[in-house]
């Protein structure tokens, strides 16, 4: 599988995703910041304040007008993964969501087994802050969590359109089923 590090589009949905408790794919990439909250300003100032600190500058009042593509595109120069607002995101979802002695390195790591490449990792997790995949509690083992971020890889394949072939090391891989199903 080639490597490929989240997008500015990524982070842009991912965070509007957990802040709107809206499903990923509710949020199309010509939508704009406005139409989705609703009108309600002081959750567009914050949508908008968070986004400053995921890219590290102040976005300008126009971008809640501007398609999310647009505003990705802008935003893309620079971009390398998750920044400052998605590293606590996911800080929080380690200390809220994964049994004792299962950091972030460990979600990393298990991933990596399977053969992905760092930056389809940092996009996969990246998937798991989406509304529709943040665990209501705490996993309770090891297993747990590793069939948690089974269920968020397999979602991020399909929703990616990526193919996996059997000569494939993911396809191949005894520890994640998920690929099986891709």
């Amino acid at each position: 599988m080639s490597e490929e590090a989240p997008t500015a589009l990524d982070a842009l949905t991912t965070v509007l995703s957990g802040k709107l408790k809206a499903a990923r794919n509710a949020i199309g990439a010509a939508t704009k910041i406005r139409d989705l909250v609703g009108g309600k300003s002081a959750l567009q100032n914050e949508v908008v304040g968070d986004l400053s600190k995921e890219f590290g500058k102040p976005l300008e009042t126009e971008a809640a007008d501007l398609p999310l593509s647009e505003l990705a595109s802008k935003l893309q120069g620079g971009y390398s993964g998750p920044g400052p607002y998605l590293q606590a995101q996911l800080a929080k979802l380690v200390n809220s969501s994964m049994p004792g002695g299962f950091p972030l390195s460990g979600m990393k790591g298990y991933l990596a087994q399977s053969g992905l490449p760092p930056g389809r990792i940092e996009a996969v997790l990246l998937w798991g802050l989406s509304h529709n995949h943040v665990p209501s509690s705490r996993f309770a083992s090891d297993a747990e969590a590793k069939r948690w971020l089974d269920s968020v890889a397999a979602d991020y394949v399909a929703a990616k359109g990526l193919t996996l072939s059997a000569g494939d090391a993911l396809y191949s891989s005894l520890e994640n089923p998920w690929f099986h199903r891709c």
